[in-house]
């Protein structure tokens, strides 16, 4: 059998076995349970009221404004999309406050990175920004989120927005096509970030519900 014959046959061997074995790995964790969640609008609060989203963005979107005791008034955005191909990730994160507030009038102050809020069970990650909205002091806070196993919840305390983390750990727990979605809220009253941050912490407890499917 000539050489190159042999070579493209088990090349071509090779890539059945390759394809074959990445099916049963997503296969094999595929069966696991999947953990959702979502916004939890918070309609007994004071002064709430549904925001109107624009259709273009997302499969699933809520907005919902309210007023604390404290007199802090808070603004929350939701948006999913439904599980799919990768561009469904490339949305959710472009979707993004220092991309869309500028055009309302928002001007980025300071950019704080990344920190990890406790809601129910799960570790969120949320990107904390600070604004100047008509010369008052916005606090925003935005988390990128992709539906994942639950038996690999506790894998996942690092910054979400690396993408090529998030790709690498994806593969690692056999997930693939599953639902991306984003919540940001915007926060104004508080003196200073720090403050914004404790009231984030302790209000997220209620905005937030789990669903296992």
């Amino acid at each position: 059998m000539p050489f190159p014959r042999r070579l493209a046959i088990g090349l071509g061997a090779w890539l059945l076995i390759t394809v074959f074995g990445v099916e049963v790995w997503y296969r094999v964790h595929e069966t696991g349970e999947t953990l959702h969640w979502s916004f939890e609008a918070p309609t007994s609060k004071e002064d709430f009221a549904n925001v109107s989203l624009p259709d273009p963005l997302g499969d699933e979107r809520r907005g919902a404004s309210w007023t604390e005791r404290d007199g802090s008034r808070w603004t929350a955005l939701f948006f999913k999309w439904a599980a799919g191909p990768p561009c469904s990730r490339i949305l959710a994160r472009l979707h993004r406050p220092e991309n869309c507030l500028p055009a309302a009038g928002f001007k980025l102050q300071v950019d704080r990175g990344v920190i990890t809020v406790k809601a129910k069970d799960l570790n969120m990650p949320f990107h904390a920004m600070d604004f100047d909205y008509d010369g008052k002091q916005a606090y925003v806070y935005f988390c990128v989120w992709q539906d994942r196993l639950k038996s690999g919840e506790q894998l996942r305390i690092r910054d979400h927005w690396d993408d090529r983390l998030v790709g690498l750990e994806s593969v690692l727990l056999g997930e693939r096509n599953l639902a991306q979605q984003t919540l940001e809220i915007v926060i104004f009253g508080y003196a200073t970030s720090q403050e914004a941050e404790s009231a984030l912490r302790h209000q997220m407890q209620n905005l937030v519900r789990l669903e296992f499917r």
